[in-house]
């Protein structure tokens, strides 16, 4: 089967990436940071409206003032406004500080990794993985070696359609998705650009515009395939005492919990809804310590409208307390071994 890239290769080798633009009008952001205001006039000046590109955004964050560079890039990521009060959070009093911190480490070090990222994640409000993937890029930071790109909903839609056969190691990925699942994303870009000879974030930007208006079928699981592209399943680590001291990590895969849970789980509860829910709670596992069980049951029923996920949302406790038993009984967690 031939790889679809090798028809549009040409193409994305082509696109007028540097000038990729969008336009974004000044009523679209409202309620703005007394802190932040004046760039905001700044931008747009007497104009109700403005055109960002991607050019633009790299001038922008090395000749502007950071301020100026964290609202152009929204803006051009988000030109019909941000969801919900995202934008009210991210340039909050607080929420900016982290962010002008992090940008401007980075241009000191552009190097980043899981720690940076999780960092960024967790103390700047109202920030995603999407948005931050935008920050990453337009800063030319790099992971491993490799530039970040840009990831969002509409990319994760199109490996979840498994439209190209090199991505569907991303097939199940779930919005909002984890760093890992990012940084797989970038090393399987990496691999198909150089394979192909075109750049990955010109791949993106082909991904971003035609990905979801071709009329192509699924490829299923056969086909070209590099086994390099290949992601390892997600496994969690955790640490157990063993005697004399030692400490013991343990790689605990999602499925060997699913199993086990699927064998206990004492509601009814389609599949494909449970499905949903448990990736849920394994994205939100990092968070466990800082979010509240209320919390949690709000961002699920919130994100998934159906009745029956409601419902699943409402078990969320006995869901959590069946996910620690098993990763108790799989994995002797409440052993200690003194021998």
């Amino acid at each position: 089967m031939e790889s679809l890239f090798e028809k549009y290769e040409d193409l994305i080798r082509n696109l007028p990436l540097e000038e990729h633009s969008f336009t974004t009008k000044k009523k679209n952001w409202k309620n703005i940071n007394p802190e932040i205001i004046e760039y905001h006039e700044d931008i747009f000046g007497q104009d109700t409206e403005i055109t960002i590109s991607r050019k633009d955004l790299f001038r922008s964050f090395n000749n502007d003032p950071i301020e100026t560079f964290i609202l152009k890039v929204i803006y051009w990521g988000y030109p019909a406004g941000m969801r919900g009060d995202n934008f009210k959070k991210i340039t909050s009093p607080e929420s900016l500080f982290f962010l002008k911190k992090f940008l401007n480490d980075i241009k000191q070090n552009d190097v980043i990794d899981e720690k940076r990222i999780g960092y960024a994640l967790k103390t700047i409000n109202g920030l995603g993985l999407s948005t931050l993937s935008k920050y990453l890029y337009f800063t030319k930071s790099t992971f491993m070696g490799k530039r970040c790109l840009i990831l969002d909903r509409e990319l994760i839609k199109i490996f979840n359609n498994m439209y190209f056969v090199e991505f569907n190691g991303l097939r199940k990925v779930l919005y909002p998705c984890t760093v890992k699942n990012y940084f797989d994303y970038i090393d399987i870009s990496h691999h198909i650009a150089e394979y192909h000879k075109f750049e990955a974030d010109r791949l993106e930007m082909f991904l971003f515009i035609f990905g979801n208006h071709l009329n192509l079928e699924p490829t299923g699981d056969d086909g070209f395939w590099d086994e390099s592209w290949d992601c390892e399943p997600a496994t969690y680590e955790f640490k157990k005492l063993e005697g004399s001291g030692r400490i013991r990590v343990l790689e605990i895969s999602p499925d060997d919990i699913k199993k086990f849970i699927d064998q206990k789980i004492s509601y009814p509860l389609p599949y494909s809804n449970f499905n949903e829910l448990y990736s849920i709670i394994i994205n939100c596992w990092d968070k466990y310590a800082d979010i509240s069980s209320h919390l949690l049951k709000k961002e699920v029923a919130d994100g998934l409208k159906s009745k029956k996920i409601q419902f699943a949302a409402k078990k969320l406790d006995e869901f959590i307390h069946l996910f620690m038993e098993a990763l108790s009984v799989l994995y002797g967690l409440h052993e200690v071994d003194d021998n």
